[in-house]
């Protein structure tokens, strides 16, 4: 029976989701909850790590900048990583790395040694992000992708929201310490949970060729009925690398330019009131935990904004949402200038401002992956403008730092981030007609039916074409035996074979294992010592009726075929009749087929006397109609002609 094959992408966007699929995004949710503490961590300890240290809160400074250095070479060097090595595990060393440097943080004894250890943290979180985003991408349906992803990316600015909040107790309990104690603790066990529970991406498993029985496991956990079938990958719609040159193409130019612009002064913004926040807040008059708790009221903001954003992105809004939020951010910035009002309202406001700032940040991060590059370029689309923003991100602190150190206070640096929010909105605003040259095509088009329809074909023809063209190898593999062995070329012969575990058995020969034993198999007793054809030699090797059978990880397969040799030890001896069946496997090393095993039995085997004279009687030249050139002589060594190979 022919096999079933299913692509894991449209198995994945036609199924419902599952408990399992749950389960992973709830995994993964998890790890960015706790990526977006241990973000969140540091600036939240300054202003007790100034006191306890004696210093004035601008010394953290480089330690500030070196979390936001190893976030973006995390997620530039370390985030593709997981493409080689896999997700499972480049997760959980990722919670390892986070939680041994936090301990390293806790035990600091100076700014410095610090920010050793804030780059560490650093390295794990954006090497943490991007694994978790794709693993959630990789197992939620096209339909709801965007929606997930979002909520996601939104569970990082709920675990800053949860440090803001829990902040004040553990500094009051144990210290500053015991914030940096707390955000060690929970990621080392994090990556023990990602240990025992967290599977391989399915993906990853079926791309690399990985255990089969865990593959299976995870397409019944997902769509049942598609338990027997063999899965594949679709191709994708164009060929070659993508390339960050191709982020710069005519069709793509213009919106990566102001998405990097975009991300770029946003981040600049995010990442001046995630370090510098509770202390401006403080310098204001604030007492520390307020100040640390409304930071995490920033964090809880830009959760609900960011769905908020999403939910209406979905219904052809994203533009409006978007401008709406950074109006709205620049607004309620300028109101802090003031700086009047009641700390109750200032709480409620601060709400509002995490709402357009890091909202509107998760927000566009989704829509620019699901919508603003194709598939082929989206992992280096999304992966550079998060990497160019990140220089925003390590900026922005430190210019709130150099203005600290210059006196400002809170009220003017407050109003001087509005003009960073002003760019982005004008960034939202040129965006459409950035996107006016993206082709509509049908599998562009997420909400057309035909479009999936047709998408789902084009994946099923890709792989049909792709086992076919297996069969054909594999066909042609088992022919060029055929005649290298008419021809006696033995050489060529064995090179068809594997190099380690090959081995024939012919009739009742017994088997041979190794090239070295086929090779003299072969040349010494199929050739009898010899490596060409005696005077009126001939043996004819027809390879009939093939049957193939390809395994599920495409790398294996089985032939069954049938051979009719006719052959006789040269002129004046008797010919050799036989028939039988090939029961062959085949192995694909680097690309290529290779026999694995032969075993051919023998149906019958007969000599036949009395038609020696047939080797030498070719077809006679037409009295009628002669000839224009004469026929090709025959080989004076064979009696015959030999037809050479073209290949």
């Amino acid at each position: 029976m022919t096999p079933v094959h299913v692509d894991i992408g449209k198995m994945i966007d036609d199924a419902p989701v599952s408990r399992f699929q749950k389960w992973v995004v709830g995994l993964c949710s998890l790890a960015t909850f706790l990526d977006g503490y241990d973000v969140q961590a540091l600036g939240l300890a300054i202003p007790g790590m100034a006191d306890d240290y004696g210093v004035a809160p601008t010394a953290f400074t480089m330690a500030l900048s070196a979390s936001l250095v190893g976030i973006a070479l995390g997620a530039m060097i370390l985030g593709p990583l997981a493409d080689r090595v896999g997700r499972r595990p480049m997760l959980i060393w990722m919670m390892v790395a986070i939680g041994l440097s936090m301990i390293g943080a806790m035990l600091a004894p100076d700014a410095v040694v610090l920010a050793f250890w804030r780059l560490l943290t650093g390295l794990g979180i954006g090497g943490a992000v991007p694994t978790a985003v794709a693993m959630t991408a990789e197992y939620v349906p096209a339909r709801r992708r965007a929606a997930l992803v979002t909520l996601m990316i939104a569970c990082m600015a709920l675990g800053s929201f949860a440090a803001g909040v829990s902040a004040p107790r553990l500094e009051h309990i144990w210290g500053w310490r015991g914030i940096f104690a707390v955000g060690a603790a929970l990621p080392l066990a994090m990556a023990f949970l990602l240990w025992r529970v967290f599977p391989e991406s399915l993906r990853f498993l079926v791309q690399q060729g990985l255990r089969p029985a865990d593959v299976r496991r995870q397409i019944i956990r997902i769509s049942p009925r598609h338990a027997d079938a063999t899965p594949t990958i679709a191709a994708p719609r164009h060929a070659g690398r993508a390339s960050v040159g191709a982020l710069f193409s005519i069709r793509y130019r213009r919106r990566t330019i102001l998405l990097w612009v975009i991300f770029w002064f946003n981040l600049f913004v995010a990442y001046s009131l995630i370090g510098w926040l509770p202390t401006l807040l403080r310098s204001a008059g604030w007492a520390s935990d307020m100040a640390q708790r409304a930071t995490g009221l920033l964090a809880l903001g830009g959760i609900a904004g960011g769905l908020t954003i999403a939910w209406l992105a979905d219904r052809g809004y994203a533009i409006m949402a978007l401008l709406a939020a950074y109006v709205a951010a620049t607004a309620l910035l300028y109101i802090f200038t003031a700086g009047s009002g009641g700390v109750t309202l200032w709480l409620v406001l601060m709400a509002f401002v995490g709402a357009g700032i890091f909202g509107a940040q998760m927000a566009l991060s989704s829509i620019a992956a699901a919508f603003y590059y194709p598939p082929e370029l989206c992992s280096t689309g999304v992966g550079w403008y998060n990497g160019i923003s990140r220089t925003g991100a390590i900026i922005g602190p430190i210019v709130v730092a150099a203005l600290m150190k210059a006196g400002w206070t809170s009220g003017p640096i407050l109003g001087l981030l509005t003009i960073p929010m002003i760019i982005c909105a004008v960034g939202v605003m040129l965006l459409p007609g950035a996107l006016r040259d993206r082709p509509e095509t049908m599998e562009a088009r997420m909400d057309d039916e035909t479009g999936r329809a047709l998408a789902a074909e084009i994946a099923e023809l890709r792989a049909q074409v792709a086992r076919l063209r297996d069969e054909s190898d594999i066909r042609k593999l088992q022919y060029l035996y055929g005649y290298y062995d008419d021809y006696r070329d033995w050489d060529r012969l064995v090179d068809l074979f594997a190099d380690t575990d090959c081995s024939v058995e012919i009739g009742s020969r017994g088997k041979y294992v190794g090239k070295a034993q086929l090779s003299r198999f072969f040349r010494e007793v199929i050739g009898q010592n010899r490596a060409s054809l005696n005077r009126g030699e001939i043996y004819n090797h027809l390879q009939l009726q093939m049957i193939i059978t390809i395994d599920a990880d495409g790398n294996r397969a089985k032939a069954r075929s049938r051979a009719l040799i006719q052959g006789n030890r040269g002129e004046g001896s008797s010919m050799i009749w036989a028939e039988g069946v090939y029961e062959n496997s085949f192995v694909k090393i680097a690309e290529e087929w290779k026999i694995e095993t032969m075993y051919w039995s023998p149906t019958f085997y007969a000599q036949v006397t009395g038609i020696e004279s047939l080797f030498f009687v070719g077809a006679p030249e037409s009295a009628d109609i002669p000839p224009d050139m004469p026929a090709r002589p025959r080989d004076p060594a064979l009696g015959r002609n030999l037809v050479k190979y073209h290949f």
